[in-house]
């Protein structure tokens, strides 16, 4: 069964918004410009080469883990070594490499999780996570710690904001609640789309990858891209992340994929306030 991992949303007065610090960049003449689709990332694991990381069935798991081999509540953990592994393949770096095993034991580390007898899957608070990436970092199985900056809060719902953030900074880590018509949609190889009278059945965590279309958004979850219909992710959404991180620049011209360097995401931190 193809698990999910994400508590419930809630604020924290201590989070820099951005929305409440939008206009500071509008009148800085530093909104970001979002291209018209299509644009973004996630189509460099083709197939389920993205790997599913504990998050449903897992043979990467070692035997003896006998629950966490058919999958547990890690998305929150699965979700940044997603995005570690695109931001490498985007500035031509290697991929770091991650499985099922390492990721589990990083939630195991926060929860109490068991992952032979399932015990504690319950799932992780995406703000924690966040501040475990912050401090402790992210362990690939090689034994490399990856690490975060800052991360800035963005509205719920709102898909402005998303794609700005998503341009800005490369990804948003993004928290939704998810319909049991969901998982059927991704069985089939359908988008995820809000299907009336639906009921959520947990919450997941998933990276924003782009806009391959004027209506659909695209993720990463579950081994796979998979995409979304814009209603989706203005229906279902309920917290997103954008993080600033050394590893998304180029180390031979100090950009990132969309052209911006550290000083210049640096200077748009400072104008949003962020403490977090």
């Amino acid at each position: 069964m193809l698990k999910y991992g994400k508590r419930p949303a809630r604020s924290d007065a201590r989070d820099a918004l951005y929305a409440t610090f939008r206009a500071k960049l509008a009148a800085a003449g530093k909104l970001p410009a979002t291209p018209p689709p299509p644009w973004g990332h996630g189509n460099d694991f083709e197939g389920e080469a993205w790997l599913m990381l504990g998050n449903g069935p897992d043979e990467t798991i070692p035997p003896e883990w006998t629950a966490a081999r058919e999958g547990c509540s890690d998305c929150a953990w699965a979700c940044p070594a997603h995005i570690i592994m695109e931001l490498a393949s985007n500035t031509g770096r290697p991929v770091p490499p991650f499985n099922g095993k390492v990721v589990v034991e990083q939630y195991a580390e926060y929860s109490g999780y068991d992952p032979t007898t399932g015990a504690n899957d319950n799932g992780s608070d995406l703000r924690e996570v966040l501040k475990w990436w912050q401090t402790k970092g992210i362990r690939d199985a090689d034994g490399t710690i990856h690490k975060i900056g800052p991360f800035v809060a963005l509205e719920p719902k709102n898909l402005e904001h998303l794609l700005e953030c998503a341009h800005l900074f490369e990804f948003v880590m993004t928290g939704v609640e998810v319909p049991a018509s969901a998982q059927h949609e991704f069985n089939e190889g359908k988008p995820w789309s809000v299907v009336p009278e639906a009921k959520i059945e947990g919450g997941h965590c998933v990276p924003f990858m782009g806009e391959p279309s004027a209506s659909e958004l695209a993720f990463v979850t579950w081994a796979r891209r998979t995409l979304a219909t814009n209603d989706f992710y203005t229906t279902y959404n309920d917290e997103a992340y954008a993080v600033i991180t050394a590893e998304q620049f180029k180390a031979v011209t100090g950009k990132d994929y969309e052209g911006y360097d550290e000083a210049q995401l640096e200077e748009y931190l400072g104008l949003v306030g962020t403490g977090s």
